[in-house]
């Protein structure tokens, strides 16, 4: 769970809060394009509450790598589509800035976006097809951040992040209860692979790639383990695969590409799945010793 702080802009700026009741049917997501350092939630909502230099601007939430601010009742239409005063995206949607300060976590940033985006759907019956991109109702570029990865981050809003844990859990209990010396191709990329892919490739071999991004590979990975630092093993397989070093599986992957097309996969989208047509063809290898 995000902390959300609510301070809403005073009824009293009305080219900030214009006052018009809405009924959300949409939810629409922004990236605030602002990538100085400190440009998190918190001056976001003092930019807003200063009143954003005179300007109709204004949206529901910004959300950072820690906290969300709220700057509109929801049930309040804002400034934030570009599609005019009738508009249906300024008129019924809510809108969401992500940050993207250089001092911040982006990726947590999105995380805990979507995790906002999944209570938003939850309490106001607003089903995935209409959560949008500003892009969705204007034609900006925006957000541009996302704009290529917009399927990976609709698909990270339809799973619930203790799914994921639990999913990844029982892949973990399981190889325990089955760790003999071949690796199930079952394209499931746990504990058990990740040992036999640091013994092939001369790493530490402890079962965890660490120091992990949040996104939707990682997340399909079970013996990934979230934080700062990256991974021996990656920075290995990104050397093997002569890829830029950077000991992170990011999503999309060129380390994910380079495997895909090097085995001549059917599908190369860069990514890892749950369970994966790359992971499986990864552990048929690693068994055999062939990569």
């Amino acid at each position: 769970m995000v902390k959300i702080i609510k301070r809403f802009i005073p009824e009293s700026q009305i080219r900030q809060r214009p006052g018009f009741y809405m009924n959300p049917q949409f939810i629409t997501i922004h990236n605030t394009a602002n990538d100085s350092k400190g440009a998190d939630a918190e001056m976001h909502s003092r930019y807003l509450l200063n009143g954003a230099s005179g300007r109709y601007t204004s949206w529901h939430f910004t959300v950072d790598d820690e906290v969300i601010y709220q700057h509109l009742p929801i049930d309040e239409a804002g400034w934030h589509a570009g599609d005019g005063e009738n508009g249906p995206g300024n008129r019924k949607s809510i809108g969401i800035e992500i940050c993207e300060n250089a001092n911040g976590d982006f990726q947590k940033a999105v995380a805990n976006a979507q995790w906002l985006v999944r209570k938003l759907m939850k309490e106001h019956s607003i089903c995935i097809d209409n959560v949008v991109p500003h892009k969705h109702w204007s034609g900006k570029n925006c957000p541009h951040l996302l704009l290529n990865v917009w399927s990976t981050f609709i698909d990270g809003i339809k799973e619930d992040e203790q799914q994921v844990v639990d999913r990844n859990e029982q892949v973990k209990s399981h190889e325990i209860e089955n760790d003999d010396d071949d690796l199930i191709i079952d394209g499931k990329w746990g504990p058990k692979t990740t040992r036999k892919a640091q013994k092939h490739f001369g790493t530490k071999v402890d079962g965890e790639i660490s120091g992990q991004p949040v996104n939707f590979s990682t997340k399909n990975i079970p013996s990934v383990e979230f934080g700062e630092g990256g991974s021996d093993l990656i920075e290995a397989m990104q050397i093997w695969a002569k890829t830029p070093v950077d000991r992170i599986l990011t999503d999309p992957s060129r380390l994910i590409e380079y495997m895909q097309e090097r085995w001549k996969m059917l599908i190369v989208d860069k990514r890892v799945s749950f369970p994966s047509e790359v992971v499986k063809e990864f552990q048929r290898r690693l068994n055999e010793g062939n990569l």
